[in-house]
């Protein structure tokens, strides 16, 4: 995700009294899923390190909603 998206989302969800965490890669995106526990995670596909398809099922399996934001245009890919 772009860096001006994630800060406008990042923004957004603050005023509206969200805590956000953001991580820049997969790995530490693992890392803080599995630290915190949050009850949402808003996932980018397009991870440097690796493929964000990956992490919905381990992200899931630490009991978190998983919402996908991505600007892949395949519908295959985003269903």
């Amino acid at each position: 995700m772009r860096p001006s998206i994630r800060l406008l989302l990042t923004r957004a969800l603050e005023r509206s009294d969200f805590q956000v965490v953001e991580a820049p890669n997969a790995a530490e995106a693992l890392r803080l899923a599995e630290a915190r526990r949050p009850a949402l995670v808003i996932l980018d596909l397009g991870l440097p390190d690796r493929e964000g398809l990956e992490l919905i099922p381990l992200i899931k399996r630490l009991g978190a909603a998983v919402l996908v934001l991505t600007a892949r245009e395949a519908v295959a890919e985003k269903v």
